[in-house]
């Protein structure tokens, strides 16, 4: 029933028209062939049975003198009184049953019984039967007519029918269909909205009442479709705008965030400078009071210069980090710059933070000339605000530690942070890259460290990720070492 209904459709409009209409059409006509059919082999019928009935009494008649003088003239007269085609043979007994005159056809052909018919008749003489009368008539001639009449029949239905389909067609594609298919282009212009000029439908059928409901929806949408592309374009204006707006506020927020983790390292940084700077003022006293009892020597004090150079280029590389993680470096070029110094820039800022709350930091080894194409501050700061989110994670643990590991995976290195803690909720994990999201207490996190930093790592065409297999807390940042002109041109 499926595979029917699917042929159905498939057929065009005038199609199934006209297989309806032929459906229509054939039931009556059909009706009426067999009528016509039935009425004339009924004639067939009726000339045939004329004919047996004239022939039997014609011998009946004919042999009564014969049969009752017992003359030999019997079998001529059967054979002259035969003149019908049908009759195929004639058997003429006297009372006693004995033949009495015997007729048979040349084409006579009893293997053939279901065409031929026999019809028994007596003949009597002053109310007295002298003998019997046997004549066997062919059927051909009356099947040969029927099946004429049929095929005649048949011809004349078909032909009827096919001349009635074809008027109907001609009914159907001029007066019907063309309008149809007029109406299907007009709903056609309303999809593609072609709507500019009227379908010029007038009043007539119900066609044309469809076609002038169709011109007054064309005339209605072309009003709506006019407010909608003004009011397309007031939204388009006023989301450029607003994306602009975000844009600027996300800069702002970028910014806060910044400053914000700059703050966190404050304190640190302060210890950090604080230190070289006691080691620098107890060198320059012990120098001072050598030189006032005398007793300075000349590698002795070459040594405690050493010292306070050393610890003045540690006092120098803190400053310079501080300045570098400072500023906003996305619009900084791609270069190639090594690993270790991205990493080394990033320690320096949080190395005592970590010693001073007794947090051991790792750095596993791994080959310090390994180089890759990026912007080395903002991939600082990336790794700066993993370092300090996995502090602020693990500062209140019994156990406290922080691994920095570096992979080379060919074509990419891998960075991760894992720290001591034992991981982050599903329902959280699903979050920690949505911006303004934190799981630190209020007023100590903004919620955009995560958000910039995959959106720096994004900008890198490199991946920033939760592993959820490892067993402690765990961050990974896959970059590519290089990147293709057209790479740096989009970044």
């Amino acid at each position: 029933m499926k595979r029917f209904n699917g042929l159905i459709d498939n057929l065009d409009l005038a199609t199934k028209l006209l297989v309806v209409v032929f459906i229509g059409i054939l039931g009556p006509m059909g009706s009426q062939a067999i009528f016509e059919y039935q009425r004339r082999c009924n004639e067939v019928d009726a000339s045939f049975d004329a004919t047996v009935n004239e022939t039997l009494t014609t011998l009946t008649t004919s042999l009564e003198g014969p049969l009752w003088n017992f003359s030999s003239d019997g079998q001529i007269l059967v054979e002259r009184l035969v003149f019908n085609p049908i009759v195929k043979g004639i058997v003429v007994y006297d009372s006693n049953m004995k033949i009495f005159a015997n007729y048979s056809s040349s084409s006579w052909n009893m293997k053939k019984a279901s065409e031929i018919e026999t019809h028994d008749s007596k003949v009597t003489h002053n109310n007295r039967t002298i003998g019997f009368l046997s004549v066997h008539f062919s059927l051909e001639e009356k099947t040969r007519q029927k099946y004429f009449i049929a095929m005649e029949v048949m011809a004349t239905s078909f032909l009827s029918i096919c001349a009635t389909l074809f008027f109907v067609f001609l009914l159907i594609r001029y007066v019907f269909l063309s309008k149809i298919l007029r109406l299907r282009g007009d709903a056609e212009k309303l999809r593609k909205r072609e709507m500019k000029d009227s379908f010029h439908w007038h009043s007539g059928d119900e066609l044309n009442e469809i076609g002038i409901i169709l011109d007054e929806a064309r005339a209605t949408l072309t009003g709506l479709f006019d407010d909608i592309d003004r009011r397309n374009h007031e939204l388009s204006t006023l989301n450029t705008e607003l994306e602009k707006r975000v844009e600027e506020r996300s800069k702002q927020a970028e910014e806060a965030a910044r400053l914000a983790s700059l703050s966190e390292m404050a304190c640190g940084i302060a210890h950090e400078i604080n230190n070289p700077l006691a080691i620098i003022s107890a060198k320059s006293r012990k120098i001072r009071r050598l030189c006032d009892q005398g007793h300075a020597e000349t590698n002795q004090l070459q040594q405690e210069f050493e010292t306070i150079d050393s610890t003045i280029l540690r006092i120098s590389k803190i400053i310079n980090g501080l300045r570098t993680f400072s500023r906003n470096g996305s619009t900084d070029p791609f270069e190639n710059t090594t690993v270790k110094s991205i990493l080394d820039d990033a320690l320096a800022l949080c190395q005592v933070r970590f010693r001073s709350h007794e947090i051991d930091l790792r750095l596993n080894a791994f080959d310090y000339q390994m180089a890759i194409a990026c912007r080395p501050v903002q991939l600082g700061q990336v790794v700066l605000n993993l370092l300090n989110n996995s502090f602020d994670a693990i500062e209140s643990l019994p156990k406290k530690w922080v691994e920095l590991n570096v992979q080379d995976l060919g074509s990419e290195i891998e960075i991760s942070v894992k720290d001591s803690g034992s991981g982050v909720p599903e329902e959280v994990s699903r979050k920690l890259m949505e911006p303004f999201f934190t799981t630190k207490a209020v007023g100590k996190g903004t919620g955009l460290g995560l958000s910039i930093s995959k959106g720096i790592i994004d900008a890198h065409h490199g991946t920033l990720y939760y592993d959820k297999d490892s067993e402690n807390t765990r961050f990974v940042i896959r970059l590519p070492k290089s990147h293709s002109l057209d790479d740096f041109r989009a970044a």
